[in-house]
């Protein structure tokens, strides 16, 4: 074959490839040489394991994990990088307000509550560490704070009373409980956090003298402050994940506005694929780390 045929050859190799292209799934990608094929076969298939993994339950928990195979705990380990971040970042800022609190309250002897889903990604961690944790999908509270405007939803609230019953959050097993129940909010006006205790006392009937309302992005830089090195982490967590609101496609719970209190049911089986990933990956770090510990309480949490 000389140069010509060899040209000709190579042009009509490149034609039939195009023809080809325009004839088939434009979703399929023909690649460019066999080792684009394996990569991108490789990815796609385990990004199918993946899912097949993961909707074995609603909810990704330590029983979760220990169901695991060592090959699908590799599966789920090839996860996109800004899952990865958010399970990082959020395993260092819990680990500083857990040890935070422990000084404070004391381990073992309070209750992490997340109101809505600003600190919920903290509480994630802090539930695989074996504290009791609580989540309560609300939000929209600091908008209907304004003139009062709440109180149209008020014939709403009795569903949502029994919801956090069965959550463990009533007067009575709240002071029988020996523990200090935190309720944390994030406050970047105050109003949401204040609105939330008075409809807690005077709508609810929660009113006990072992309930702490918290702000959320004060304890997180009260933690910080502590490290030696804080890299001023806890300002960049809370500017990323909380003020950004980017927290909420990994907390795993539902976003609720007081205007559908009466849709809580939506709650208790809403699942994020994402949200589960982002568990396993907070679940595998403590594991390594040592710290995980199954908490008996947190069965029945969202």
């Amino acid at each position: 074959m000389n140069v010509t045929q060899l040209i000709s050859a190579i042009s009509s190799a490149k034609c039939l490839r195009k023809n080809l292209s325009s004839q088939i799934n434009p979703n399929i990608c023909i690649p460019n040489s066999p080792n684009d094929s394996f990569e991108m076969s490789l990815s796609a298939k385990r990004n199918l394991q993946a899912k097949k993994i993961l909707s074995r339950t609603r909810k990704f928990d330590i029983d979760s994990y220990n169901f695991l195979s060592k090959a699908e705990r590799t599966v789920l380990m090839a996860t996109s990088l800004h899952v990865q971040d958010a399970a990082k970042q959020s395993v260092k800022m819990g680990l500083a307000v857990k040890k935070h609190l422990d000084e404070r309250f004391g381990d073992g002897n309070y209750v992490f509550v997340s109101i809505g889903t600003s600190p919920a990604g903290i509480g994630r961690v802090l539930e695989f560490m074996g504290v009791e944790t609580k989540y309560i999908p609300i939000s929209g509270l600091s908008f209907c704070s304004q003139n009062d405007y709440y109180k149209k939803f008020v014939p709403l609230f009795p569903k949502y009373i029994d919801f956090l019953d069965n959550q463990g959050i009533s007067k009575e097993k709240i002071e029988a409980s020996g523990k200090t129940y935190l309720f944390f909010d994030y406050t970047r006006s105050g109003r949401s956090l204040k609105l939330f205790q008075k409809i807690m006392r005077e709508y609810f009937g929660i009113d006990c003298k072992n309930i702490k309302y918290k702000s959320f992005d004060y304890e997180c830089y009260s933690a910080s402050a502590k490290k030696i090195d804080p890299e001023k982490y806890a300002v960049d967590y809370i500017d990323f994940y909380v003020n950004k609101e980017h927290i909420a496609e990994f907390a795993g719970v539902d976003h609720l506005p007081l205007w559908e209190l009466d849709k809580i049911e939506r709650c208790k089986t809403f699942e994020s694929e994402n949200s589960k990933r982002f568990n396993f990956l907070i679940i595998d770090m403590l594991k390594r780390k040592k710290l995980l510990k199954y908490n008996p309480k947190n069965k029945n949490t969202l």
